[in-house]
This record gives C-alpha cells, sequence and structure tokens, in this order.
C-alpha cells in the first residue's frame, strides 16, 4: 500500500469517527430533549443549544429571535431614546434575550437602540456615537457598558488615542494574539455547528471552572500596557461624555457587567483571579478619575459589587453564562434585575 493510500485512508477513517461521533452527540441530546431541531443545529443559526446541568443532562433548545436593533416596536420619531454601548456582554450571544431588552420595564415611554456588538471596544463605540450625532441624532440616556473587551487594545495595539498614548509591544506579539483570537474566535464558530464539539468543550470548562483554572486567551502582558489600556477607555469615555454634556443628555450610566467569576465567587466562595482581574484594577482607578472630572454628568453601575453585597440573590444550580462574560437568559436577568434595583432606589 502506497503512503498516499495510507494517507487517505487516515482521512476516511478520522472522518468516519468524527461523523459517527456528532451524530450519537445529536441523537443523545435528541434523546433528552426530545426535540427533532438538535439535527437542524449548525445548520439553522437561529437554533440554541443551552447545557445547564452535564451531571444531571439538563439540556435545553431554544430558538434565536432575529436580530433588530430598535427593540420598542409602534414607536413614533419624538419619542426618547436611550442608547447602549458596549460589546458582545450585551446582545444575544448565548441567549434570546439580553439585558438591554429589560430596560423597557423600567423606561416605557423610551425607544431602547441596542449599538452594542460582539468583540467591540469604547474605541468603535465612540466612533459609533460621533456618527449619529453628525447624523443629527440625539439619545437621552447613554449606558456605556463597556469593561471587559478594553483590554483587547493591549493586545491589538492602539487603534485611536495612538498620538497621546504608546503600548510596549512588538509587532510579532499583536501579530499572535490576532492569530490566537481568530483561533478562539474559530472554536466558537465550530462550537455553534459541531454538537460534540460543543459537548467536549463544556465539560472542559466545567473541569477548569471546578479546579480555578484560569482560561487565557492571549500571551502575557504587562501591567504597564494594561495601564495603557485603562487609559485608552478613559479618553474615549471623556470624549463620549464631552458629547453628552454639550447636548445635555438625562444620564450617562458607566455599567460594569456581572461575569461567570462573579457567580462562582459567590458559589465556590473562593478567589479567581487572572489578567482580566489585573486589568480591572486599572478600570476602576479610571473609572474614579471619569466620575472626578465629570461631576453631575457621570453615574457609575458597579454591577459585580452590588450583586456580591446583595444577600437577597439566591442562586440556583442552573448556569447563568455560557462562558466567562456570556449571559445566557437568566444570567441576563440576573443583571437587569441588579440594574433595576439600583436604578429605582438611586
Amino acid at each position: 500500500m502506497t503512503k498516499i493510500k495510507v494517507f487517505l485512508n487516515i482521512i476516511i477513517i478520522t472522518l468516519f469517527f468524527f461523523i459517527v461521533l456528532e451524530i450519537l452527540s445529536r441523537s443523545v441530546v435528541f434523546l433528552i430533549t426530545k426535540k427533532i431541531s438538535i439535527f437542524k443545529y449548525g445548520f439553522d443559526k437561529d437554533i440554541i443549544l443551552i447545557v445547564n446541568d452535564m451531571s444531571n443532562f439538563e439540556f435545553y433548545l431554544s430558538t434565536k429571535p432575529k436580530k433588530i436593533i430598535h427593540i420598542d416596536t409602534n414607536l413614533n420619531d419624538k419619542k426618547k431614546e436611550i442608547w447602549v454601548f458596549g460589546g458582545s456582554s450585551s446582545t444575544s450571544y448565548c441567549s434570546e434575550k439580553n439585558w438591554t431588552q429589560y430596560l423597557k420595564n423600567i423606561y416605557p415611554n423610551y425607544k431602547i437602540v441596542n449599538y452594542a456588538r460582539p468583540g467591540k471596544t469604547s474605541d468603535y463605540s465612540l466612533g459609533v456615537l460621533e456618527s449619529e450625532i453628525d447624523e443629527k441624532k440625539y439619545p437621552s440616556k447613554i449606558f456605556w457598558a463597556h469593561k471587559i473587551n478594553e483590554l483587547f487594545v493591549a493586545y491589538w495595539g492602539l487603534k485611536r488615542n495612538s498620538d497621546v498614548l504608546s503600548l510596549k509591544i512588538s509587532k510579532s506579539d499583536q501579530d499572535l494574539n490576532q492569530r490566537l483570537y481568530f483561533l478562539h474566535s474559530l472554536a466558537l464558530t465550530i462550537k455553534k455547528n459541531i454538537v460534540s464539539f460543543y459537548l467536549l468543550d463544556e465539560v472542559a470548562h466545567r473541569v477548569k471552572l471546578r479546579l480555578a483554572i484560569n482560561e487565557k486567551l492571549f500571551t502575557k502582558i504587562s501591567d504597564e500596557n494594561m495601564q495603557v489600556a485603562a487609559q485608552n477607555f478613559s479618553i474615549n469615555t471623556n470624549k463620549a461624555l464631552k458629547i453628552s454634556k454639550k447636548y445635555k443628555l438625562e444620564d450617562f450610566y458607566l455599567v460594569s457587567l456581572i461575569e461567570e467569576t462573579d457567580i462562582m465567587k459567590k458559589k465556590l466562595q473562593q478567589p479567581i483571579f487572572d489578567d482580566y482581574d489585573k486589568f480591572y484594577i486599572h478600570y476602576n482607578k479610571s473609572i474614579k478619575k471619569i466620575l472626578k472630572q465629570n461631576k453631575n454628568i457621570a453615574e457609575f453601575i458597579d454591577l459585580p459589587k452590588l450583586f456580591e453585597k446583595n444577600k437577597k440573590i439566591k442562586l440556583t444550580n442552573e448556569r447563568y453564562f455560557c462562558d466567562r462574560p456570556h449571559q445566557l437568559d437568566n444570567g441576563h436577568l440576573l443583571t437587569f434585575n441588579i440594574l433595576k434595583s439600583y436604578l429605582e432606589n438611586n
């Protein structure tokens, strides 16, 4: 048998193995959920698979609603608007609904416009805000929910503010980080299409959480570059607040969203500390400076701290996040309820 035939046989056997594994995985989920739609998972992008508890075989299938930017319907042009800016944590990344959609319960007379997009930082949001203002569009309130993605600046380099800030990061490290992020994004894409990969990834993720193993996405980053990333966030936010002041917005809320690590800290009563937490030290320092420079304009809503202090919140055994920053439906509802409690009492 030639080497080519051996190679082809290996490929065929490998493909056959993965096909069988995938069919078995989908069949197991079907037997548990009794939903035939699992066999369309990956083909129909609106189908969401959620694993709540692996040990008890709690699997759920749901259908994601079509994406919309304007949440409310039957609204006239004169209605006041609330604009939300942020990353994927403010979108329906792995859920049917997201916390921004619940805002209409607090503000029934406002139109909710969600400008949050996956993987975006305050660089992107400031550009969108400036562009919309140029088009003579003005909000009444802004929820500025940027945090975790701001660290991306330290890995990929500065897109804005390079005239006043500088990073000590080589071009090769920037390229490496971009390749690592591409692989991470590729893995997420595979997870959204291949059930067997989804299940294996869920098992690995839970083991890492139980063992308090930190998941690192990028190469090591210096504390100095983390500080630069926080300064970049501060510059962008101050520019957004300057616009807010100029056009006399009602409110400008800086929102720090809760993450899966906040849930685990409360459940397991043990610290989880990684590069993101190191960055949050600089983030919080920037927030304090921003608030000092923008008295009576900006208001900070620290949801992780509110969540930690709130003794009335009773967590169930359900899963609230699909990964560190991304909420499932009950995670978004938890986020909103903490936010609602703050807004109604302040």
